[in-house]
């Protein structure tokens, strides 16, 4: 691993030979981690509050304005590589010998080639980061190594709040599993709501402000103004992954279906991806906007399922 991220973020370096600048949520990030560092945080505007976007940004502002935009560029778009690398592994893995090098060679390209995969990471959004974080828990698991998928997990819970029921759920599972990481990973469970809440308590005044504004200042063509929405919200995750794509992971269903349990993960592992969807579906129909990047990581589980 330290290998492949070096690597990654080396790539990401060189990318910067190109133009660039972060879009809107990324740059409000790298202000707020400048503001940290400066102790005068204010999040009455902007997009939500991303505390490991910030856990970033804050010791990037340190560098200066004009290098910290280029330190989080390279993060995101080396998170986005790593992704890639992941997706390839995670599918061998699920695969197996002898198809394991074909299945993870095809779940990478099937990814980079999705809806706005290249454009997102080339922008700066954490989408890319979240999925690298997500795919290496889900290999942790598969080697049973429990403490990393309880650290990545918390990490992706920073990112995104879909995370959360999905950790909760692995929080209990561990509690009845490895006793000897109950303190531990109660203490990550209470510090998420802590990182995500304080800090805009702190800087506007209202803990719950990006919830509230999620839900009152929602951008025309959002899935949430729909008739609809969730089959907007289906609509949308359609077009995140090719035609090609998706058959061929409701294949990979299928046959996992008929070959249980010798292929019981590969059913797991799509069903906390419908999972995901849902999860969105149901924010969705609550007033949240339905962007697509929240279906991001779903997506690229599919594209490992293609695999």
């Amino acid at each position: 691993m330290p290998g492949l991220i070096l690597g990654c973020l080396a790539l990401a370096a060189l990318s910067l030979l190109l133009p660039s600048t972060p879009t809107y949520d990324p740059w409000a990030w790298i202000i707020w981690g400048r503001e940290v560092v400066e102790l005068d945080l204010d999040t009455r505007t902007g997009p939500s509050w991303k505390p490991l976007a910030v856990m970033f940004t804050a010791p990037f502002a340190v560098f200066g304005d004009s290098a910290a935009p280029e330190l989080w560029l390279i993060l995101a778009r080396a998170g986005a590589l790593l992704a890639l690398a992941m997706a390839f592994r995670l599918a061998r893995r699920l695969a197996g010998e002898p198809y394991g090098v074909l299945a993870g060679t095809a779940a990478a390209a099937i990814l980079l080639i999705s809806n706005d995969w290249i454009r997102n990471a080339g922008l700066g959004n954490s989408e890319g980061l979240l999925v690298a974080l997500l795919f290496w828990a889900a290999l942790c698991h598969l080697d049973e190594r429990r403490e990393q998928v309880l650290y990545l997990g918390f990490a992706a819970a920073l990112l995104r709040p879909e995370v959360w029921p999905f950790l909760g759920l692995y929080w209990l599972w561990l509690w009845a599993r490895e006793p000897q990481l109950r303190v531990r990973s109660t203490i990550l469970m209470a510090l998420i709501p802590a990182f995500w809440l304080i800090p805009e308590l702190i800087g506007s005044g209202d803990a719950f402000r990006a919830s509230t504004r999620a839900q009152t200042d929602i951008p025309v063509g959002s899935p949430a103004l729909e008739d609809q929405p969730w089959r907007a919200i289906l609509e949308s995750a359609d077009r995140l992954v090719s035609v090609g794509g998706e058959l061929l992971a409701l294949g990979a269903v299928l046959i996992a279906a008929l070959t249980r349990p010798r292929q019981s993960r590969v059913l797991w592992f799509a069903l906390a991806t419908a999972a995901w969807v849902v999860l969105v579906i149901a924010m969705t129909e609550a007033g949240y906007s339905g962007n697509q990047r929240y279906l991001v990581p779903a997506g690229a589980a599919a594209c490992v399922l293609a695999g």
